[in-house]
């Protein structure tokens, strides 16, 4: 343990007042508070009086501007918010503010022009954004303004017009919404694709116009690039009763509605006439992907996708598919499932789901491992033998009883005197990156994690966004850290933050990647992160409950 020197305690104990909260900090957390309950003038209070002192901090500005606006003071709001873009701070939200003061001043060419500033400058969900302001929404009404804001064609419009006319929307949205969308995506080839798919769409259904746009649209590289399937009506696509998984030696029906129990732990052999590996290939320019894992790890899922399937040529109606399916000890069997219409619950369980959608069944027949047990829970801590100590972070984002900043604190106790950290990743496809600050902090003031061996991190294909940003973090701050398992879904340099263009005509939903992210240096070009010790499930190891992952990181550091 380190000692003071005799100047340095003197020094401290001379000043005490130091350990005092400053002015400053007092002054953040009563806005804070008053945030927190509306208190409006309150926060109005602190930020006129830190923005006068300070009038260069553009989030001083910003935050008046939220205070004067909620308070009814237009003028003095506009006066705050035109600082703040003025200072680059919150640049299209307080564009987006400007644009609805002007819309309730009856102005609506400056509120067209401030809106569309925003959306340059990469409003986030833009055009929820305009509904959520009613002012902008009823300005979206007007015949002057619709088409600049949001093209709505009449009640009664053809289905060809509609989609025309949201096509053309995209092509002006995408460029805009997107990160550097030219470098991947040339504007002539997006405009010669969409106009390929304008004159196609009188002889095509809307599944196979939307997975036509699908194509085009990943062309951008990201893979938080895509098409959201639809989930509504007629339209909805459908999904297989099935989960697949793919493991080291094939793949496996990994759960499956409850009427289907048969086909449990089947062996997948063929879909349509192809292989899974065959399959695979053909999905992969509909697939959003960063890396080679990433696309084994949502294909694995989305091959459930039955309007997928025919759009391909593997199966000949989207509503069903035909498997060729294999029962432990039994024949191959030949069979055509129908899909279920999905919806929002089916869709996140497709995707999210750690073993099986809930209500399912799994065919796992052994004691769930530590990464599969407790799926309802974000966070997993518990102690190992020999002084090591287990954490799973099954996404970036707070859970509904305890914050992920609670729970860096809770493990940052755990690995008081503790010999090493494992660290699982492997199920995390990321979150809100901008959480991850105080699991950070909590490993660095754990200074036994800087020896060489001391911190191992389980990763997947499924270490995808900020899961994979953070693992970039950890790189940087432990050079010693070791990576067991398979090489995550993103680099730690990639193009991410899904932003939601919505198609007003269809109701399409777009997924936009709109910023670049780096925790690496800048030409660090890495589309996933390799392992160092690369481990490969097999079958009979999730049958029988058994962590390989787990057990080559806890072997490796004895």
């Amino acid at each position: 343990m380190r000692t003071l020197s005799l100047l340095a305690a003197a020094w401290l104990l001379a000043v005490p007042a130091l350990a005092a909260p400053s002015r400053l900090a007092d002054q953040l957390g009563r806005a804070d508070a008053a945030f927190a309950q509306s208190d409006w003038a309150q926060y109005r209070a602190v930020y006129a009086e830190l923005a006068a002192a300070h009038p260069d901090n553009g989030l001083y500005a910003y935050r008046l501007g939220r205070a004067e606006r909620s308070l009814g003071n237009r003028a003095a709001a506009r006066a705050a918010f035109e600082r703040a873009v003025q200072l680059g701070t919150q640049q299209a939200r307080a564009e987006l503010h400007l644009a609805a003061l002007a819309a309730e001043a009856g102005d609506g060419a400056a509120a067209v022009r401030w809106f569309e500033a925003a959306r340059a400058h990469h409003l986030v969900n833009a055009e929820q954004a305009l509904l959520g302001e009613p002012a902008l929404a009823a300005l979206a009404q007007q015949p002057a303004w619709r088409e600049r804001l949001l093209p709505r064609l009449a009640e009664g419009a053809d289905r060809p017009a509609r989609w025309a006319a949201d096509l053309d929307f995209l092509a002006r949205r995408l460029p805009e919404t997107h990160w550097r969308l030219e470098a991947q995506l040339p504007r002539e080839r997006l405009q010669a694709g969409l106009r390929a798919l304008k004159a196609d769409v009188a002889k095509l259904a809307d599944w196979q116009v939307h997975l036509r746009l699908q194509t085009l649209v990943r062309e951008a590289g990201s893979g938080h690039t895509s098409l959201v399937p639809p989930m509504q009506g007629a339209g909805a696509f459908h999904r297989l009763p099935l989960q697949f998984a793919a493991f080291a030696d094939g793949w496996h029906v990994q759960a499956t509605a409850p009427e289907h129990a048969r086909w449990l732990g089947a062996r997948l052999l063929k879909v349509g006439e192809a292989t899974p590996e065959q399959a695979l290939a053909r999905l992969t320019p509909l697939l959003q992907h960063d890396s080679e894992t990433g696309l084994l790890r949502v294909g694995q899922r989305l091959m459930a996708l039955t309007e997928y399937l025919a759009f391909v040529g593997l199966s000949e109606a989207r509503d069903q598919a035909t498997l060729l399916l294999q029962r432990p000890g039994a024949a191959p069997e030949r069979v055509t499932l129908r899909g279920q219409a999905l919806d929002m619950p089916a869709l996140q369980q497709l995707v999210m789901a750690l073993e099986a959608p809930a209500g399912w069944l799994a065919a796992r027949q052994g004691d769930a491992p530590l990464h599969l047990s407790e799926p309802e829970q974000p966070f997993l801590l518990q102690a190992l033998d020999g002084g090591r100590v287990y954490a799973q972070l099954r996404r970036v984002s707070d859970g509904p009883s305890e914050t992920l900043a609670a729970f860096a604190q809770r493990l940052q106790q755990a690995l008081q005197g503790a010999s090493g950290l494992v660290l699982d990743l492997r199920h995390n496809s990321g979150g809100n990156g901008e959480l991850l600050e105080p699991l950070l902090q909590a490993l660095i003031r754990s200074p036994q994690l800087s020896e060489r061996g001391r911190l191992h991190v389980l990763t997947s294909g499924r270490t995808f966004s900020a899961a994979a940003l953070l693992l970039g973090d950890l790189e940087r701050q432990f050079p010693g850290l070791i990576v067991v398992g398979e090489a995550s879904g993103a680099g730690p340099h990639h193009v991410g933050e899904d932003n939601l263009i919505l198609l007003p005509n269809t109701g399409t939903l777009v997924l936009a990647a709109s910023r670049v992210f780096v925790r690496s240096f800048s030409d660090d070009r890495r589309r996933s992160v390799a392992p160092h010790l690369q481990v490969a499930e097999r079958w009979a190891d999730y049958l029988q409950g058994r962590d390989v992952l787990l057990e080559a990181a806890r072997a490796d550091g004895q």
